[in-house]
């Protein structure tokens, strides 16, 4: 297929943060408390995207989200070369959300992702040890960008995977292309407010060209 792209994304993050959990939200729309650990290496999705003048892209993700650190931490092949890197915290474990950064700077210095994503998880619990404040301001000093999810109740989910594989397939137009002028990115969005909408124009905007 002419239009269609391949993208690595690695999430990373404290273990029981929900990294697989989102993952098997997207894929399968289920949600299990108890996760069995991922019998491949990672799983695979597909999202199709049409640009503006009716151009169709076909956006291929594949998600390495292994729950155990040391195999984050020890293979080359789980951690290099990724489009993206996604690091995780958990709004009801304040530890996750202190070792974000960490993981995230991980993340960076063993590849040369063109995207960087911190994800909240577990937004659906009404008693949080993190404030949303406290997330989102990281993100911004970061300049990362921002989103909060929930696999229970799927909060967020699609709009989180359907985001990341439309700023992957612009990064990626923007760099096959050698457009001259790079929309800028928010660092928070949600299909509820402005800050989406302008998002999902901008995005849209490099597929004229």
């Amino acid at each position: 297929m002419e239009n269609q792209y391949r993208f690595k994304v690695v999430f990373y993050g404290n273990h029981r943060v929900g990294k697989t959990s989102i993952v098997n939200k997207h894929l399968t729309g289920e949600f299990h408390a108890h996760v069995k650990e991922p019998t491949a290496l990672f799983d695979t999705t597909t999202i199709e995207l049409t640009g503006k003048k009716g151009i169709k892209y076909s956006v291929i993700m594949d998600l390495y989200h292994s729950p155990k650190e040391d195999i984050l931490t020890d293979s080359p092949v789980f951690i290099g070369k990724a489009d993206a890197i996604v690091a995780v915290f958990s709004f009801d474990d304040y530890k996750s959300f202190e070792d974000t950064e960490g993981w995230l700077f991980f993340g960076m210095s063993h590849s040369d992702p063109k995207v960087q994503f911190i994800i909240a998880s577990k937004a659906d619990k009404k008693e949080k040890v993190v404030q949303r404040s406290e997330g989102i301001d990281l993100a911004k000093r970061l300049g990362v960008n921002y989103f909060e999810v929930s696999a229970r109740s799927g909060k967020n989910i699609q709009d989180f995977f359907e985001t990341l594989a439309k700023i992957l397939l612009k990064q990626k137009l923007v760099s096959t292309q050698k457009l001259s002028k790079q929309p800028s990115l928010p660092q928070q969005f949600s299909k509820s407010n402005d800050e989406y909408q302008r998002l999902d124009s901008e995005i849209n905007s490099v597929f004229d060209h």
